[in-house]
């Protein structure tokens, strides 16, 4: 009986699992390893009602071919998720909703304990491995090293590890109470660590590295703190995502089938498309959904020099791209009125330790500005350098050469099945944030499900399980 192994127990992971399930024709054994809560990884462990999803309900759907499994999961389960979160008893459900994530979490859950049933009606063995694994070793079959012991005899690994930890370090700061560096593992001495923040004085300020949507998430947690102090959001362009729309969708048409292939006339292409869209009195966000299922297909076309060049206007991308819902809009809007909200555009420059607040020094356009700030969160976004990687196996796999980075460094060298190029190709299998830099448009939940999908159906088809 084959032994397969899914390293990462998040969205990823999790579809994957349902969906190998779901597709074997044959009995197998399934090993799944999960350090922390399984289902939830990065993006779903928050337990804030105020912590939305970026897509609306109706796309949120981990099944590619039950575009209603997530709706109809949230109508379903009422009484289910109202007992765990008291708070949300009040929430309308419409399709066009941007729910809570905490409530996509338990939903993934769900999707979890339903693979155990289906997996155990079909004689599939499946465990899972609260475990982190720190490296493998190849010789016809895998062998992986945890820190609690070793698991051998594995025909066939899948990396599903999620999303790599905040790429900008402040190492003077690491050690430090004044320091947020992961808004979702604050430390027990930092300032999330405290469920009500109003004993703090309103002169408090907090600058957050970052103006992208974790911001946002971190504005809203100061918020359910009762932060009373002032936010302040730094970040190179110093502006905020783009706003969701309700969008009539149009029978026009923006892009040919194929895109062009040179970096310059890709993007003379979409601002033309843009510009047309404005004319003819049609939303742009119309244009950015058209564009969406055309992205992979032409980066994976891309030259190598090309997508480097792309990737100069990533963050011009992700702010019209990966867009903020009105209710996170709504919220910045009332505290900038309240003078309690600003954003800045710059960079740092340097940090100093100066209690009872930090004094730091910011280029911006004008010059060197000096701000005196109590608290600096760190939500500038996850490290996709894969050579920087903040995973001990993927640097473990790195050094062995079982891994390659990809042409422009943002994750793994693969083939056309998922395959990693390496001294286990063949075996070892990657799905989710690792093919970033093969496909670029890999981050959210349409992408992701259908990646799972599709891997999980080659694998059942090519080693006939």
């Amino acid at each position: 009986m084959p032994r397969l192994a899914i390293i990462g127990g998040g969205f990823s992971g999790v579809t994957l699992a349902f969906n190998l399930v779901i597709h074997s024709q044959a009995p197998f054994k399934l090993f799944v390893f999960e350090k922390r809560d399984i289902a939830k990884g990065t993006a779903y462990s928050t337990t804030s009602p105020g912590h939305l999803l970026n897509v609306k309900a109706e796309q949120m759907s981990a099944l590619t071919d039950q575009p209603d499994h997530f709706i109809n999961w949230v109508n379903t389960k009422r009484t289910y998720w109202e007992a765990i979160y008291p708070a949300l008893k009040t929430l309308e459900i419409k399709k066009e909703s941007y729910l809570p994530r905490c409530l996509y979490g338990l939903y993934l859950k769900g999707l979890w304990k339903e693979t155990l049933e289906i997996a155990r009606s079909k004689g599939i063995g499946v465990e899972l491995i609260h475990q982190e694994v720190l490296s493998i070793d190849f010789e016809d079959t895998f062998t992986l090293f945890c820190e609690k012991g070793e698991f051998p005899f594995i025909n066939y690994c899948l990396l599903a590890c999620g999303v790599p930890e905040n790429g900008y370090l402040f190492p003077e700061l690491l050690h430090s109470a004044r320091y947020v560096h992961n808004l979702w593992r604050a430390s027990p001495e930092s300032l999330l660590s405290h469920e009500n923040l109003s004993f703090l004085p309103a002169s408090t300020t907090v600058l957050i590295v970052g103006s992208g949507l974790t911001m946002l998430d971190a504005v809203v947690t100061l918020q359910e703190k009762k932060f009373p102090g002032e936010i302040i959001a730094l970040s190179r362009h110093g502006k905020l995502p783009e706003v969701h729309k309700q969008l009539d969708k149009s029978a026009h048409r923006f892009f040919p089938s194929a895109l062009p292939l040179q970096a310059k006339q890709l993007l003379r292409s979409i601002h033309a498309a843009i510009k047309e869209a404005n004319h003819l009195g049609i939303d742009w966000r119309q244009v950015m959904e058209e564009l969406r299922p055309l992205t992979q297909k032409t980066w994976e076309a891309l030259p190598k020099k090309e997508k480097q060049r792309l990737l100069s206007s990533l963050s011009l991308w992700n702010r019209h791209r990966h867009r903020m819902s009105d209710r996170y809009q709504a919220i910045v809007r009332e505290l900038g009125q309240k003078n309690r909200f600003d954003l800045m555009a710059g960079m740092i420059q340097s940090i100093e330790i100066k209690d009872p607040f930090l004094k730091i020094s910011i280029m911006k356009k004008d010059g060197i500005f000096e701000l005196k700030a109590h608290y600096l969160i760190n939500c500038t976004g996850p490290n996709n350098l894969i050579l920087q990687s903040s995973f001990p196996l993927i640097q473990s796999l790195m050094s062995q050469g079982y891994l390659k980075p990809d042409e422009v460094g943002l994750g793994a060298l693969v083939d056309v099945d998922g395959s990693l190029i390496g001294k286990a190709q063949g075996h070892l299998f990657a799905v989710g944030q690792l093919l970033f830099g093969s496909k670029l448009e890999i981050t959210a939940v349409p992408e992701l499900r259908e990646n799972s999908r599709k891997t999980a159906q080659s694998l059942c088809k090519k080693f006939c399980l």
